[in-house]
């Protein structure tokens, strides 16, 4: 298993918790979460960009992207 692998694991072991803060449903979180990894995904492989670059262009100081973003890293997830 590759380290990109292991941190999309830690993503989706740690989804619940933001989630949950942002009211959501289990099904309508998980849902969210598929759509933002897909997404994410999409855009690197399209553009070649690297992630950090992407996570710049996407996200405002104390904004809920960046927020979101924040406790994914907090998790583990790694933008390299």
């Amino acid at each position: 298993m590759s380290g990109f692998e292991r941190q999309q694991r830690r993503a989706v072991k740690r989804w619940p918790k933001p989630a949950s803060r942002l009211d959501l449903s289990r099904g309508n979180g998980d849902h969210a979460l598929a759509q933002t990894l897909y997404g994410s995904a999409l855009l690197a492989l399209k553009t070649g960009h690297h992630p950090a670059l992407l996570k710049d262009a996407v996200t405002t100081p104390a904004g809920c992207t960046i927020e979101g973003l924040m406790e994914l890293e907090k998790g583990g997830l790694v933008w390299r």
